[in-house]
């Protein structure tokens, strides 16, 4: 099964590249909760989908869900804060 350090992975990199996106500057993960549904076989395909709940200057709050042949595997709750590039 994928271990839950290669989950907190991508979810972090997906963070990094929607916000960056979204505002240019820089994100910092500051509090992430995962809630781990089903485990995931190694070499599976992991499709990660990605929702902004609350945005504010300094502040991010998103949801990311992770799915594997369709069945959601792991959800997360993640607080972030932005900073913008000097």
């Amino acid at each position: 099964t994928v271990s839950k350090a290669a989950f907190v992975s991508i979810i972090e990199e997906k963070i990094q590249y929607e916000m960056r996106k979204f505002k240019k500057g820089n994100v910092m993960i500051e509090n992430l909760n995962i809630v781990y549904i089903k485990t995931v076989p190694i070499e599976s395909h992991i499709t990660v989908r990605f929702g902004i709940l609350d945005v504010g200057r300094n502040f991010a709050k998103i949801e990311v869900n992770m799915h594997s042949q369709n069945d959601k595997v792991a959800s997360a709750l993640v607080i972030c804060q932005m900073f913008d590039e000097v």
